[in-house]
């Protein structure tokens, strides 16, 4: 009699590791997503490039520039030759420091669909840094030849040449400032405009699975 052998042979599957559903918040924004398709840290790494993220915001905290218009009032301009070097100096200073963030965010692996996001605030950058640079070399030593000079993507003698005669009719320091902050500086910002890539970071969120929702009932009455 033959015997009929049969081999059983048991196969020990891996567990299928469970999905976690998590949340990140960022201010009044919700995102939640599967830990198997992103890690929570990096999540949170890339919520920087958000569209209500901060990049540009804490870039622009310490434009000296700015804050030299905004608090002019206060200001003895007319004595702007016993002080004005000294603030110069330092509006360099604090320029060059926050020109890091550009060099952080160029450094900065992102995935495929969000690369368009990244080059959006990179250019934001590069635009607002320009402009500030510009201002204060002119405030600095007057000459129309640093304002001509290319602001971002922005050509300002094409742009912007009636706001630019303004600055150099100026003569004195808060009109001068006037002239750059308020005339040049709008115009070069309406010159520069530019439209958040939203497509770009709703496809990165289909392809994490990551669901975005903003609580608006935070915000109070």
């Amino acid at each position: 009699m033959r015997w009929l052998v049969i081999l059983v042979v048991l196969v020990t599957l891996a567990p299928v590791a469970e999905a976690k559903k998590l949340s990140v918040w960022a201010g009044e924004w919700e995102y939640r997503f599967d830990d198997r398709t992103i890690a929570k840290p990096e999540l949170e790494r890339l919520l920087l490039l958000a569209e209500h993220g901060q990049i540009i915001a804490e870039a622009l905290v310490g434009d000296a520039v700015s804050d030299l218009w905004l608090h002019r009032k206060d200001k003895k301009l007319g004595e702007w030759a016993t002080w004005g070097p000294a603030w110069v100096d330092e509006a360099r200073k604090s320029l060059a420091a926050r020109r890091k963030r550009l060099a952080d965010l160029e450094a900065m692996t992102v995935p495929s669909q969000l690369e368009p996001v990244k080059t959006y605030y990179i250019d934001q950058l590069r635009f607002y840094f320009a402009r500030e640079a510009a201002a204060i070399e002119y405030l600095a030593k007057p000459d129309l030849a640093v304002l001509r000079q290319p602001v971002g993507a922005v050509d300002p003698v094409k742009a912007c040449a009636t706001q630019i005669d303004a600055v150099g009719r100026a003569r004195d320091v808060e009109a001068r400032l006037d002239a750059l902050e308020y005339r040049l500086g709008n115009c070069l910002n309406g010159a520069h405009a530019a439209t958040y890539p939203r497509a770009a970071w709703k496809s990165f969120l289909a392809a994490k699975k990551i669901r975005e929702k903003q609580h608006t009932e935070l915000n109070g009455p």
